[in-house]
């Protein structure tokens, strides 16, 4: 476990889920896109932590697999929100139930990074190259206008690629071990992306990604 949640500041969070672009000057690159914004962060947690979150991460983590096509995805997947927090997408409901207390703790740091509330995450377990996510984006209603999407990586080095959605251009970069990658602005909207599969033999990865969902934004439609 960590040995210190991080210090604690106050932040005005504005419209929980979206964050100012002027935020993230400090973050060292940029992905040169039009209609929406990607910012990395390489090396974003202290080393150490990084290292014990990810031994939690393999050894106390339960892992669900979703069925495609009739068949389980090699990708393992774990949900962590607020108790009224609702989330779909491709067919699932997710609920809030609570948080991991590491995945909670991980959560403080990564709001004071980025300067948004974040209030659920989906956490990937990629155990080889050969699995991947397909082309999407994340655009659930629930997750309103130019949302935030903070997503930290470990382990083995994949590419990472968006495609837009009217040129087709695509944009990619490498997420290595410990690296932030966080997608604001209208880039939900505009752009969807995937982490393809890889033929050569890599390692296993781990991937969080938190984003602010409405809460109780079903049970008012």
């Amino acid at each position: 476990m960590f040995d210190e949640r991080p210090q604690q500041r106050s932040l005005d969070f504005g419209d929980s889920g979206r964050s100012d672009p002027s935020h993230y000057l400090s973050f060292p690159e940029t992905l040169p896109l039009q209609d929406g914004e990607v910012f990395l962060l390489r090396n974003a947690i202290e080393a150490e932590h990084a290292a014990r979150f990810v031994q939690h991460l393999k050894t106390a983590i339960k892992w669900q697999h979703e069925v495609y096509r009739g068949r389980p995805t090699l990708r393992g997947t774990a949900w962590f929100a607020d108790q009224d927090v609702e989330y779909r997408y491709s067919g699932q409901t997710m609920i809030g139930g609570g948080w991991d207390s590491m995945v909670d703790n991980l959560r403080d740091r990564l709001q004071l990074l980025c300067g948004v509330q974040f209030n659920s995450v989906l956490v990937n377990h990629y155990p080889d190259g050969t699995a991947q996510m397909g082309w999407h984006s994340d655009d659930e209603p629930e997750l309103g206008q130019n949302p935030t999407i903070a997503s930290l990586s470990f382990g083995a080095a994949r590419t990472f690629k968006l495609r837009h959605n009217v040129s087709g251009e695509v944009v990619q970069c490498t997420l290595d071990d410990n690296c932030l990658l966080v997608m604001a602005g209208a880039l939900q909207h505009h752009w969807q992306h995937t982490i393809p599969r890889r033929t050569s033999k890599i390692g296993e990865r781990f991937n969080l990604t938190f984003r602010y969902t409405k809460p109780n934004f079903w049970n008012s439609q």
